[in-house]
């Protein structure tokens, strides 16, 4: 850079990478974190047709990243191009439109960030339309305990794990109650691939729900998930009961599901759809 592009730069920098406490003292003697804010800050400004970022979000606190991830926007958005490199899924997919997953030096997969981070998050993984309790499950004290959970297609009542973009997914949880429970609830969460949490939803949300008082018996609690709304990819599924008194009847299972959404009929005129739920949503067209 000429001097004059430096001195209109410098003040700009040095606020970005937040080192004005530390500008004279020689950069051998700063710590790995401020050497890369300032690297970062210099890299940035200086308006390059190329901007290669590695890993930089490893360093510096939540705001930092933050200001990070929007000057590497600013830059993709004026129409210069970001190369970023970075285990972090979440900012792959709110940063990139299309990314490179790259294993032991080899090309294995290129295509739009979202269907790539899914993809290699799950990489590895087996998909489980079934999960029962274990037979040596200790429910001394208990009132109340989970017996099974199953992903189920909607037309077959049939295990499955695969799914079009345009079929319900069903989700069976199965319990039981040794005696009346007030309060009840079973519960499942739904997160993605990338870790994040989709919805939460209980047995007690729906319209006709006139009281959470569970008689002694044995139950199916069924959620069924609309059709065009869950984007292509896997999704693993939490499950869980509570009532009073909670430490009676509270039990949880992580991730003891997982199903996935295919690309069949998922159809978006020229580009994917973006988000982390893409539903088809009602419409209408007024002409005046």
């Amino acid at each position: 850079m000429k001097k004059g592009e430096i001195d209109r730069e410098f003040d700009e920098i040095v606020a970005f990478s937040e080192v004005e406490k530390f500008i004279d003292t020689p950069v051998k003697h700063y710590s790995s974190g401020v050497y890369v804010r300032l690297g970062f800050a210099v890299a940035a400004h200086l308006e390059p047709d190329i901007l290669i970022v590695d890993e930089v979000l490893a360093v510096g606190d939540q705001q930092f990243q933050k200001k990070c991830m929007w000057k590497m926007s600013s830059v993709a958005k004026e129409g210069r191009t970001v190369l970023f490199v970075s285990h972090n899924m979440g900012a792959v997919s709110r940063l990139c439109s299309r990314a490179l997953w790259l294993e032991e030096g080899h090309l294995r997969l290129n295509g739009p960030s979202m269907d790539v981070v899914s993809k290699y998050t799950s990489s590895g993984e087996q998909d489980t339309g079934f999960w029962t309790v274990g037979p040596f499950e200790a429910r001394s004290g208990r009132r109340a305990w989970l017996k099974h959970a199953r992903v189920l297609s909607n037309n077959e009542n049939k295990i499955s794990t695969y799914f079009r973009y345009d079929e319900k997914v069903k989700i069976e949880i199965g319990y039981e109650l040794k005696t009346r429970v007030m309060a009840f609830r079973s519960y499942l969460l739904l997160r993605d691939s990338s870790g994040n949490i989709i919805w939460a939803s209980q047995d007690t949300d729906g319209p006709d729900i006139v009281s959470d008082d569970r008689e002694p018996g044995i139950y199916n609690s069924i959620c069924i998930f609309p059709e065009r709304l869950l984007r292509p990819g896997r999704y693993h599924v939490s499950i869980g009961i509570f009532g009073k008194p909670r430490e009676a009847n509270e039990e949880e299972h992580l991730d003891v599901l997982s199903f996935q959404i295919s690309e069949a009929g998922y159809t978006f005129d020229h580009n994917p759809r973006k988000g982390l739920l893409t539903p088809c949503l009602i419409w209408e067209i007024a002409h005046q």
